[in-house]
């Protein structure tokens, strides 16, 4: 199902030229949002039709899911850990290794800062899951949570569940931003990467400000 929404999309934006391809691109980065979205309406939708009696068995039940979830986790983290090329990376092992450390540390303090402010309870589950999640996809926040949550009882998963669903509307505007670079390298024009630059602080900030603004209403 995301496999073909995705190429829906590709197919719409294929008559905008290069940057429609390079949009298109872009968005298959984020087919784990897309996952995750279809996924919560089809649980919406099987609820109501089970609710309404036409959907007779409940197939949906926890236990088959986590079991479900933990061999696909698994499988997952094997898989990611084979498709690393060892001989491409060799040259640039250190600058990964620095550039992980420096960002890694960069992301857990804001993530820290945030879920103290935020989240009143289980902030440990929250920090690991969001860590993940934001230094990867939301499976590797899933699979990190489940070391220190494996039955997922404190409502972790569902925050980056529907934490990952906003992200794709608040993201809509860094997939145009993130279009930039690429564009520059193809027409020569560097001051697309300028623009990308300027273009990401500022909405940095607004998103910031919109958190603080909704944050004191919640505290009020």
């Amino acid at each position: 199902m995301v496999f073909l929404i995705i190429q829906g999309l590709k197919l719409l934006l294929s008559d905008m030229g290069d940057l429609g391809a390079t949009l298109a691109t872009t968005l298959e980065g984020f087919h784990f949002v897309i996952g995750a979205l279809v996924a919560l309406l089809f649980r919406k939708v099987y609820d109501k039709l089970f609710d309404l009696g036409i959907a007779e068995e409940n197939y949906l039940n926890d236990f088959l899911l986590h079991r479900v979830s933990g061999l696909v986790f698994d499988f997952m983290v094997a898989a990611s850990i084979a498709a690393v090329m060892f001989s491409e990376i060799s040259g640039i092992v250190f600058y990964i290794v620095l550039t992980s450390l420096i960002i890694g540390m960069g992301t857990y303090g804001f993530i820290y800062f945030i879920v103290k402010k935020t989240i009143k309870s289980h902030e440990i589950e929250n920090r690991i899951g969001f860590f993940g999640m934001l230094t990867g996809t939301i499976s590797t926040g899933m699979s990190l949570l489940r070391e220190v949550d494996p039955t997922l009882k404190s409502g972790t998963a569902e925050n980056l569940i529907y934490g990952s669903g906003m992200s794709l509307f608040l993201g809509a505007p860094l997939l145009a931003i993130l279009t930039f670079p690429a564009l520059a390298l193809k027409s020569g024009d560097s001051m697309l990467n300028v623009y990308a630059l300027f273009s990401l602080f500022g909405y940095g900030i607004f998103l910031w400000v919109l958190w603080l603004v909704n944050n004191r209403k919640r505290n009020k």
